[in-house]
């Protein structure tokens, strides 16, 4: 199944921004955002949505209120590497929202990828292609 890129949006944090623009994707995402902001943010009709949140809150802090307003539509969520319990925290939400996930590679004590336009590569592999 090929994706119209148009119905495609990344969400979140600086992970998702970095993901977004290596995509090609309108990109809805700022560096250090939390999930309060990340669900207050005025978005456009998207089918599919790749969002990275949960790591820059108190554990818990509005991930639920995201994810509830992301509705029907196909989610892919980038976990969060485990520098503090976010990590966990996004894993059981995405599950109990029956979300697919995705990792990826770093590089030393950093918790952005080694690469966004590897992790870009992989996402698209599991969307089914840009």
């Amino acid at each position: 199944m090929i994706l119209a890129a148009a119905l495609v949006i990344a969400l979140g944090d600086s992970i998702a921004l970095g993901a977004g623009h290596a995509m090609h994707v309108p990109t809805y995402a700022r560096v250090g955002a939390g999930s309060c902001e990340i669900a207050a943010y005025h978005l456009p009709r998207f089918d599919t949505v790749v969002v990275s949140a949960g790591i820059n809150d108190a554990p818990g802090h509005c991930l639920s209120k995201l994810y509830a307003r992301l509705g029907h539509a196909r989610v892919l969520v980038i976990l969060p590497k485990g520098i503090n319990s976010a990590r966990e925290n996004v894993i059981r939400l995405a599950a109990r929202h029956g979300y697919a996930t995705i990792g990826y590679h770093t590089v030393g004590a950093s918790f952005h990828p080694r690469s966004y336009p590897e992790l870009a590569e992989a996402i698209w592999g599991r969307l089914g292609g840009p």
